[in-house]
Formats: structure tokens, C-alpha cells, sequence
């Protein structure tokens, strides 16, 4: 196994784990500074939406249900906190921390 930091250019190997701020606030983000991945994954901003509804609602998201994996995997880069390379399927994933997860982490950061 492999562990990297951060999102990498073949990803659809890979599974990542994504702690985000308490504060994160995607309606704030700029989704057209991603207009040319967006481009390249034939979704629009719409399906990027859709796609964090599922990520935020589910606590993950496979590569292979959204055309918009890949634009989320760019937004979330800077939250990502572990990076596991898989060899069974090739199917890529993105999960987030929950809260056990999230107060977990906290108790060991002490």
C-alpha cells in the first residue's frame, strides 16, 4: 500500500479521505476557476453541485457515480488528509470525516 498527500493526477486508483473545516462553505466557492476541468469531465456546474449534495448528504462519493469526481477532487485538495492507493477495481473514491471521525482526530492532535 501506498499512503500520499493529496490528490494525484491518476486518481482513479485511489481512495481520499477528506476532513473539511467546520466553517466550509461551498456555496462559496468560485466553480467557474474550474470551467476547463469541468470542460474536460463533461459536467457542469449543476452536476458539481449535485455531486458535494451526495459527498456532503452520503459521506462519500465514487468515481464512477458523478462526471464530477474529478472537479471535486481539485476543490478539495487542500482538505485532504490521507490518500490510499487501491488496486481492486480502479474505482476512485472520496469520503469525508464524520464527527466521531472529525472529534477522533481532535484527541489525538492534543
Amino acid at each position: 500500500m501506498k499512503i500520499r498527500a493529496g490528490f494525484v493526477s491518476n486518481s482513479s486508483a485511489s481512495s481520499f479521505l477528506v476532513l473539511l473545516p467546520s466553517d466550509f462553505d461551498f456555496d462559496n466557492i468560485d466553480l467557474s476557476e474550474y470551467q476547463n476541468k469541468m470542460d474536460d469531465n463533461e459536467c457542469d456546474e449543476a452536476e458539481v453541485k449535485r455531486a458535494f449534495g451526495v459527498l456532503s448528504t452520503m459521506g462519500e462519493l465514487w468515481q464512477p457515480d458523478s462526471p464530477a469526481w474529478f472537479v471535486l477532487s481539485e476543490i478539495l485538495n487542500p482538505y485532504v488528509i490521507n490518500t490510499e492507493e487501491i488496486h481492486s477495481d480502479g474505482e476512485g473514491k472520496i469520503s469525508l470525516v464524520d464527527g466521531k471521525g472529525r472529534q477522533k482526530i481532535q484527541d489525538l492532535m492534543k
